[in-house]
């Protein structure tokens, strides 16, 4: 078997197609509308350049609202990774009952996220030991 094999470039084709038309144009396009004051209910399209960004990040209401969608995103973000894992480790646990325990695993890949974690750190500041 072969594995050295180079597939033709012409198979990139239908997913860059796909790839630009249903994200990189209409990314463009939604970053240029943000910049008139277009709407729905009117044909005329006027450059207001930052004037919407300005009054977002000015508005108390629209901090709340960001700083709400922050605290949101973090929240669901540990959650949905805490239910994941505990159900790769109960299924793990249920297809290799006679394996090793799943909570032997769980640390093995807990340790090596604090190293990388502890090696990043180290980095960072100038190859100081880190004290976790």
């Amino acid at each position: 078997m072969n594995h050295k094999k180079i597939y033709p470039s012409y198979f990139l084709i239908i997913p860059l197609v796909l790839y630009v038309g249903l994200f990189i144009i209409p990314s463009f396009m939604g970053m240029v509308l943000s910049l008139t004051d277009w709407n729905a209910m009117n044909d005329e399209i006027h450059f207001v350049g930052l004037s919407h960004f300005i009054d977002i990040f000015t508005d108390e209401r629209y901090i709340i609202v960001i700083v709400n969608t922050v605290i949101f995103a973090i929240v669901t973000t540990i959650f949905k990774n805490v239910i994941g894992f505990s159900m790769a480790l109960a299924l793990k646990a249920l297809r290799n009952p006679e394996k090793r325990d799943p909570m032997y695993d769980a640390g093995l890949s807990l340790q090596g996220h604090v190293m990388a974690f502890a090696a990043e750190e180290s980095r960072v500041n100038g190859g100081r030991v880190i004290e976790l």
